[in-house]
C-alpha cells in the first residue's frame, strides 16, 4: 500500500472496516478529535496497523507530496468568462476517469462529445459518492436529488 500518491480507495470492504475499527479507537482515545500529523506520528512503529499506508522513504513522500500539489493546483486553476453579465470562474483543466493520468482543458473536453459524456458520468459518480458520504444528512436529500435529475438531463442531450 505504501509508495502510492493517495491510499488506494480499491481496497475490499473488510479491509475498509478494519481501517474504520482502528481510526474509531483512535479518535476515541485521542478525546474526540485526530489531526493528520497525530496519526502520522502515531503510525510510525512498524507495528502499528496502519504503518503500511504511508510512504516512510522521505525521498519517495516528497516526490509524492509533489504530485499532490500539482494535482491541486491543476484543480484550482481558473480562468473567468462572462456569463449574463456577470464574470464566472471556471475550470480551466478537468481529469477524465477514462484517462490513467492527466488532466485536459475543460473547453475540450466540452467541445467533444464523446468526451464530455465521460464528464457528465465522472459528475454522477461524483454525485453517488456525495450522496454516500452525506447520506445520513436528511437535510441535503433534496439538494442532492435535484443533482441527480439535472444529472439525468444532461445524458439525454
Amino acid at each position: 500500500m505504501a509508495n502510492s500518491a493517495m491510499v488506494d480507495v480499491s481496497v475490499s470492504t473488510s479491509k475498509r472496516e478494519l481501517l474504520g475499527a482502528v481510526i474509531r479507537k483512535i479518535i476515541e482515545d485521542s478525546e474526540g478529535l485526530i489531526a493528520p500529523e497525530q496519526l502520522v506520528e502515531m503510525s510510525r512503529p512498524e507495528s502499528h496497523p496502519l504503518h503500511p499506508y504511508f510512504t516512510w522513504d522521505d525521498n519517495e513522500a516528497a516526490r509524492l507530496h509533489r504530485i499532490n500539489e500539482a494535482r491541486a493546483i491543476l484543480r484550482i486553476a481558473v480562468e473567468y468568462t462572462q456569463v449574463n453579465n456577470r464574470r464566472e470562474a471556471v475550470r480551466v483543466a478537468v481529469h477524465l476517469s477514462s484517462d490513467d493520468t492527466g488532466y485536459r482543458l475543460l473547453s475540450e473536453v466540452l467541445s467533444d462529445a464523446e468526451m464530455r459524456a465521460q464528464l457528465i458520468a465522472d459528475a454522477g459518480r461524483d454525485i453517488e459518492v456525495f450522496k454516500r458520504r452525506y447520506q445520513t444528512i436528511v437535510e441535503i436529500r433534496r439538494p442532492v436529488e435535484h443533482l441527480e435529475r439535472a444529472l439525468k438531463k444532461a445524458k439525454k442531450k
